[in-house]
């Protein structure tokens, strides 16, 4: 299955982080280049990892791991109490 790689940026900063899906049904959940609030952000990237988890699982007969990790990370984004945002600066598939 190819990998869906994302890279996002808060908007008011210089802090960034790096994803991995392994489904292209991410690109159902996010879109290059559009902004979210950081708990909506959060939100849209884990449901796309559990249904990238799921295709997975349905293809292959066992989910993956990467997914669990990658969800982890996406869970320990610092919420922003200021309402700070999140811009997708890019989304490619490998």
């Amino acid at each position: 299955m190819p990998y869906v790689h994302v890279d996002i940026q808060f908007i008011d900063s210089d802090q960034s982080y790096s994803f991995s899906s392994p489904s292209t049904c991410i690109y159902e959940f996010l879109k290059k280049e559009a902004e979210y609030p950081v708990k909506e952000f959060k939100e849209k990237m884990v449901a796309a990892l559990v249904e990238a988890n799921k295709r997975v699982a349905e293809k292959y007969g066992f989910g993956c791991t990467d997914c669990d990790y990658e969800i982890r990370k996406v869970r320990n984004i610092p919420e922003d109490p200021n309402g700070n945002r999140i811009k997708i600066m890019e989304m490619r598939t490998d």
